[in-house]
């Protein structure tokens, strides 16, 4: 059997000027002492425009912060915003194929769409235009993949 941890990040109210970096320095120690204590992996989603519930809205800078610190512990994505405007398809895969690198082959990628609440609320987007198709972003990111790959390869 393999233990995971999952985090949110949450930062309830009444906000204090260093609430967030509590937050996230909270959540650094816990991914370290996973590690430490033999804990199989790492996982964190991605919301956008929320208040208390979730302020993971970049992962895979609080990704490489764990990756720096420790040694075995896989890093996954739970869900990463795959449809516009959050991140395009091939800034995905440099992202995690860099993050991939430096942690040693330690990344798990899921991708996902926006939930119907505050997430998809980008400002100036239609529903359909915010919460697009993640399946075309991930063949996106497979054939960019794929060319890079073929590319490294070429004498």
């Amino acid at each position: 059997m393999k233990f995971a941890l999952f985090y949110e990040i949450p930062v309830p109210r009444p906000w204090e000027p260093d609430s967030e970096l509590r937050a996230y320095r909270n959540t650094l120690e816990q991914a370290i002492a996973g590690d430490r204590y033999g804990w199989h992996a790492f996982w964190t989603v991605e919301h956008h425009f929320l208040q208390e519930y979730s302020h993971c809205s970049n992962p895979e800078v609080l990704y490489g912060a764990i990756a720096a610190r420790t040694e075995r512990i896989r890093l996954g994505y739970g869900v990463r915003l795959m449809p516009k405007p959050y991140n395009h398809p091939v800034r995905t895969a440099e992202s995690v194929a860099v993050l991939d690198l430096l942690s040693g082959g330690r990344v798990d990628l899921g991708t996902g769409r926006c939930r119907a609440g505050a997430c998809s609320r980008s400002p100036g987007r239609s529903r359909t235009r915010r919460c697009g198709a993640p399946p075309r972003a991930t063949r996106a990111m497979r054939r960019w993949a794929t060319s890079v790959s073929a590319c490294a390869r070429s004498p």
